[in-house]
């Protein structure tokens, strides 16, 4: 079981998948599945762009169905927040206001506060400033659940990345 700050983040997720889904399964591992649910703005992702494998090295693309009760849905641009123990905002007043908080507050009520900004990762609809951060609706939509099942593969597509 890893504990170390680079998990530190990915533990906080499988939290909210306890909190937020049914039981997790006992033959899940400690750590979620991860997947695109949108992905710059779209259903599928273009495998024509960079990032998706090693270059030359065949891979495959699933198209999955996973029941919407078992999936926790979050914005993968605020999720950088998380990752990075920064506060998700949505807009530069309220980044300044935190900063300030940070000079003057004890440490564990500002690292509370913290972690209860993250919970805003789930609110795909929530507003946002568009000179602060992204205009309109997330445009990249992570899935996590707990298990990939053979019968959750509705497609495949295999390519070389390059």
């Amino acid at each position: 079981h890893l504990r170390d700050s680079n998990s530190r983040p990915y533990h906080w997720m499988a939290e909210q998948m306890r909190k937020r889904l049914p039981p997790k399964p006992a033959r899940a591992g400690a750590f979620p599945v991860w997947a695109w649910h949108t992905h710059d703005g779209k259903p599928v992702a273009d495998l024509r762009k960079r990032g998706f494998g090693l270059k030359g090295e065949r891979t495959v693309r699933l198209a999955l169905e996973v029941p919407s009760d078992l999936v926790l849905l979050s914005d993968e641009e605020d999720w950088y927040c998380v990752l990075n123990g920064w506060f998700v905002t949505a807009t530069e007043a309220e980044s300044d206001l935190w900063d300030e908080r940070e000079k003057i507050w004890p440490q564990e009520q500002f690292q509370a506060a913290m972690r209860e900004s993250w919970e805003k990762i789930f609110d795909l609809n929530r507003p946002q400033d568009p000179n602060w951060g992204r205009p309109g609706p997330p445009r990249y939509v992570q899935a996590c659940f707990w298990l990939l099942a053979a019968s959750m593969v509705v497609d495949e597509r295999w390519f070389i990345p390059r």
